[in-house]
């Protein structure tokens, strides 16, 4: 017999919702639901960063936990499930106190469980929060480097209409600080050694 389970996914923003992610993680879940004899009801989806815990999906899912007896949520894994190790700690405090059971899809492993029996493994689980908040805020620090602030793109476009003006072919070139760079008008991606 199999039990029945809620599939969670999310995605930071309502953007990504168009893309692949929310279908990548909804077919794990349904992958090792199949597995492991957890049937899927619903999957509940939210578009929300993972710093917060404050989703609206989440929030509808537990309520319905509450009232219809399924005890199991399912996730792709705990980066998909929280990005910052305090939020983590708070959702799954959340589910464990009314009895409720999470499960990462990718290790097989009963989150809630380790939280709450097994100091040794409460402690990976911390940790790989906090690695996924590592993650993210590196990922963050390096996507607001390389986006050009208001002023560099001011004179790149002013560069942009006196370059076309004098001459038929516009080659912006962009180059990071370990010497790789771009000329977007030929797609050519070129690396030097690193700058000293």
């Amino acid at each position: 017999m199999n039990t029945p389970a809620y599939g969670y996914t999310r995605v930071s923003s309502a953007e990504q919702v168009k893309g692949y992610g929310p279908q990548r993680q909804r077919e794990d879940i349904e992958a090792f639901g199949s597995e492991y004899c957890y049937r899927i009801v619903r999957h509940f989806d939210d578009a929300h960063t993972g710093t917060e815990s404050d989703r609206p999906q989440f929030m509808e899912m537990l309520s319905a936990m509450m009232s219809n007896g399924v005890k199991v949520v399912i996730v792709e894994s705990l980066d998909r499930f929280a990005r910052d190790s305090f939020v983590q700690s708070l959702l799954l405090s959340k589910l464990a106190s009314v009895g409720l059971t999470l499960i990462a899809a990718n290790t097989g492993e009963n989150v809630t469980d380790a939280m709450t029996k097994d100091p040794m493994r409460r402690f990976v689980v911390q940790l790989q929060g906090l690695l996924s908040e590592l993650e993210k805020n590196l990922l963050v620090q390096k996507l607001k480097r390389g986006r050009p602030s208001a002023t560099r793109l001011d004179d790149a476009r002013a560069a942009s209409r006196s370059a076309t003006m004098n001459t038929s072919r516009l080659s912006w070139i962009a180059s990071d600080n370990y010497g790789a760079s771009l000329d977007w008008a030929s797609g050519r991606l070129s690396t030097l050694l690193p700058r000293f």
